[in-house]
């Protein structure tokens, strides 16, 4: 699966972003479409990111995840939700080629799952506080 190289360098600064600016309450979402996203939060400072990748509790009925989709999500490194939360996962970044393995997987997650290959600024809400 070739990754859109414009998309994983616009999430690798995102997530540099979360990890150097602001303040405790950082978070990014990218807004895949009306049901899917993807979030991470970060303190600044720090070399851990959490991210989500949305499960069905948080989708309508008719967009669902398929068992494919979510073995995929599995497959790719996510852990499963649990007590009806998001798939999840804790990413060390202690150098820029962590930066750029994690945006890769964001980007995969995205595009395999949630069959979005590009996004960009409008489809992110940014908090640096």
């Amino acid at each position: 699966m070739k990754v859109d190289e414009a998309t994983k360098a616009f999430v690798a600064t995102t997530i540099n972003q979360l990890l150097s600016k602001g303040g405790m309450d950082n978070f990014a979402i990218f807004n895949l479409n009306s049901d899917y996203y993807i979030q991470m939060s970060a303190q600044p400072n720090t070399d851990q990111m959490y991210c989500e990748a949305v499960s069905n509790t948080f989708i309508k009925s008719s967009n669902t995840l398929s068992e494919s989709q979510m073995n995929d999500l599995l497959t790719l490194g996510w852990e499963a939700p649990v007590d009806n939360g998001n798939y999840s996962l804790m990413y060390d970044i202690n150098s820029d080629a962590d930066t750029y393995m994690l945006a890769e997987l964001i980007c995969k997650t995205a595009d395999k799952v949630y069959f979005r290959s590009s996004f960009g600024k409008s489809q992110l809400t940014l908090n640096l506080e």
